[in-house]
């Protein structure tokens, strides 16, 4: 998987509530980082195309929604 493939959370058999509050927590981190991971030629062939301040928007902008609505991510488990 490439860094252009999107974002990816498998958590089997784990409780929903924590891996919700995990995904928060990570884009709670994303919107306070002082710097771009990666953001270097060493690190990244696409390195130019990264932007702190796109990232820190957009993680704000889906943790908005997942704080301004009910989350019902339980799956059928039949």
């Amino acid at each position: 998987m490439g860094c252009r493939t999107g974002f990816y959370l498998l958590m089997r058999s784990q409780n929903h509530e924590r891996a919700l509050e995990k995904v928060k927590e990570a884009l709670r981190k994303t919107i306070d980082a002082p710097e771009m991971f990666g953001a270097s030629r060493k690190e990244c062939g696409n390195y130019r195309e990264l932007s702190i301040e796109a990232a820190r928007k957009e993680a704000a902008r889906y943790l908005e929604q997942l704080e301004s609505r009910e989350q019902d991510f339980k799956y059928p488990t039949e």
